[in-house]
């Protein structure tokens, strides 16, 4: 049985005017582990397999191994960068990659920092609920877009 517990590799706090003062865009690269990204500020954009995503505070990106990224700065965001072995998880995840709202922004945004901050603890266990809390945080938001998916079906075949 693959291991579903997804093993975080980096958590915390990205702002492109302190990591590329002066910079406008960054160099186009291959994504190589789960990146779950919320915007804190509006401006710039996210590319993701050549598809621009205007950045707005609040929006949640989620990238998958294999697409290819880049950046028009300035942008801020809280993140999570993550490996799953699971193929089952992968497969749900990969559905949901992509640019998204999410219901109560501040929520994500104070998970995102709650899972920063267990990630970083000399606490073992400490670092092992952050794993846990992304797992939680994950399901609440592939939940919610599967949920919306299924009224938008409803509606289009109501109105049809």
């Amino acid at each position: 049985m693959s291991q579903s517990l997804p093993m975080i590799l980096s958590a915390g706090l990205f702002d492109s005017n302190v990591k590329f003062p002066g910079g406008s865009r960054t160099q186009l690269r291959l994504v190589t582990a789960y990146e779950a990204e919320i915007f804190c500020t509006s401006g710039g954009s996210a590319f993701i397999n050549g598809i621009e995503y205007p950045i707005t505070a609040g929006k949640l990106l989620l990238a998958k191994p294999g697409d290819i990224r880049c950046s028009q700065l300035p942008f801020a965001c809280k993140y999570v960068h993550f490996a799953i072995e699971d193929p089952a998880v992968c497969q749900v995840l990969d559905h949901y990659c992509g640019f998204h709202s999410v219901a109560d922004p501040q929520e994500v945004e104070e998970a995102f920092l709650e899972i920063s901050e267990l990630y970083y603890s000399t606490n073992p266990l400490e670092r092992l609920n952050a794993s846990g809390r992304l797992v939680t945080l994950l399901h609440k938001l592939t939940a919610a877009s599967a949920a919306d998916k299924q009224l938008a079906a409803q509606a289009r075949a109501y109105i049809a």
